[in-house]
């Protein structure tokens, strides 16, 4: 139930966010205020212009600080872009891959271009991830060559040692 989930300690940031974030609040506003405005005339990059689709799927709710945040069909918080980021950490935590991240992320949560931004975060991750282990491989086949090397110069001195005179070591 949504209503539980709003003073959820775990969903703080998400009305922080949301209070921070100017283009949300006008956009909680226009809702608030019975949508009496004209999508014509919304400035092109307007925030509430990116939510058209999904108007009339939202509704506003409060938590106990009166921060407000959207939630889409009832069952969904709507992230408002400073958190974007934030909720992708959280959406691609064990880095199962996009369709597993957003599966996940959209039965909690809805943004605009949602299913763009988190394939995009799970292929940077992805490569991110490939390019850690590249590294740490050649850093574990540098060492191994390093210890190979040295294993062998040091039987080698010591079979020289044993089996010949001071002498002939010079040689």
């Amino acid at each position: 139930n949504i209503q539980l989930q709003v003073n959820d300690p775990l969903y703080s940031g998400l009305f922080k966010a949301a209070a921070a974030h100017q283009g949300y609040q006008q956009a909680v506003k226009h809702r608030l205020d019975g949508d009496n405005f004209d999508w014509k005339e919304l400035p092109t990059g307007a925030y509430t212009r990116q939510l058209k689709q999904a108007w009339p799927h939202l509704h506003v709710v409060e938590n106990n600080q009166q921060q407000k945040l959207f939630v889409y069909d009832g069952t969904k918080f709507v992230v408002p872009p400073g958190a974007i980021e934030e909720v992708l950490e959280v959406v691609d935590t064990c880095h199962m891959g996009f369709p597993k991240a957003i599966g996940y992320a959209k039965a909690r949560y809805y943004w605009p271009k949602m299913s763009e931004s988190v394939e995009a975060h799970c292929n940077n991750t992805l490569d991110s991830l490939e390019s850690s282990l590249r590294r740490e491989d050649e850093k574990n086949t540098a060492t191994s060559l390093k210890l190979t090397h040295n294993l062998l110069l040091s039987a080698l001195l010591h079979d020289i040692g044993k089996n010949s005179s001071p002498l002939m070591m010079l040689h």
